[in-house]
């Protein structure tokens, strides 16, 4: 995550078990915390309505807050080792945004290079909650999935 003092503060909530001081600083200052959920402020606030919508119902399904607390910590300082992806056979799609405040974009191509058959998806703009991005994530993994024989193809008009 971007280094920050809002991020800062928001990572001492969360450390704190903080419900109240998350929904207090989702009323007050909600773009802290659409940055500590990967994206930048900014782009939420040029999106559409119900784009901006989209994005502050995941900031309010985090709470409460004090049931995220352990995995919220786990994220925040993975154990990295390699795990033996190239032995995985179901079909995989990879989807990230180069503009993602998590940096996941390193680990999916890492991921989709060593899976075999994997597809990458890759956004220039979004950040984590692929802002902007929702319908063409849909049809991306539909795609994906009638390619890999999963969903019946799409049927187009009939003539």
């Amino acid at each position: 995550i971007e280094a920050s003092r809002g991020n800062k503060f928001v990572f001492w909530v969360v450390n704190a078990g903080g419900d109240f001081a998350w929904w207090a600083t989702e009323k007050i200052a909600p773009s802290v915390l659409v940055r500590f959920l990967g994206v930048r402020p900014a782009l939420v606030a040029a999106a559409p309505r119900a784009e901006r919508d989209r994005v502050m119902s995941v900031v309010k399904s985090v709470e409460p807050l004090s049931l995220r607390f352990p995995g919220i910590n786990i994220d925040s300082a993975p154990e990295v080792h390699e795990l033996p992806l190239e032995v995985i056979t179901a079909p995989t799609i990879i989807i990230s945004a180069r503009d993602d405040l998590f940096n996941t974009l390193p680990a999916a191509e890492f991921a989709a290079a060593k899976i075999p058959g994997a597809k990458l998806v890759v956004y220039d703009t979004g950040g984590h909650l692929l802002v902007e991005h929702q319908q063409d994530v849909r049809i991306a993994v539909r795609t994906f999935l009638a390619g890999a024989g999963l969903i019946p193809p799409p049927v187009g008009p009939k003539p």
